[in-house]
């Protein structure tokens, strides 16, 4: 950004209402609430699994416990879950857990329907190389009434 001649000014209402923003190095307060929120989550992350899992010595094998992504052998091998598969797998496993008939309905919850999903099936092409388009004149600009907005002097003023 010095590059450009470009900065950044933050407007805020307490010392952390801009974590982690980007254009600045995190301060030790925040990298200390960040931390402390990863190891909460690993936490009850690690007791869920020890205890649904039955690990041996209530505690995650090493190879669990360092954060990597394993794959669905991997977690299997891991004893971390029961079987892979596919949906249909689950479904079924599902019907024989709660003793249903191979024939019991499946209800399948989607999201509401909003009408701006309508334009997704009106003739529009979906686009496999999507374009993203800055204007930075006031001219572009299409505010709405009630809503905050923070301008940057530079389209304004001269400097």
């Amino acid at each position: 950004s010095k590059i450009l001649g470009l900065s950044t000014l933050t407007f805020k209402s307490g010392a952390l209402k801009d974590l982690l923003n980007p254009s600045r190095p995190a301060s030790e307060a925040e990298k200390k609430l960040v931390q402390d929120m990863v190891a909460e989550t690993f936490e009850k992350f690690s007791s869920i699994v020890v205890t649904e899992r039955d690990f041996p010595d209530q505690k995650l094998p090493t190879e669990v416990a360092d954060g990597r992504i394993v794959s669905g052998k991997q977690a299997f091998d891991l004893k971390l879950i029961d079987a892979t598969g596919y949906l249909q797998d689950a479904i079924a496993d599902a019907r024989e857990i709660a003793k249903l008939p191979e024939n019991a309905p499946v209800i399948r919850y989607t999201a509401p329907f909003h009408f701006s999903r309508l334009f997704r099936f009106l003739g529009q092409k979906q686009d496999t190389n999507p374009k993203v388009q800055v204007s930075l004149v006031p001219e572009s600009f299409h505010l709405q009434a009630g809503k905050l907005y923070y301008l940057s002097t530079h389209l304004f003023f001269r400097q």
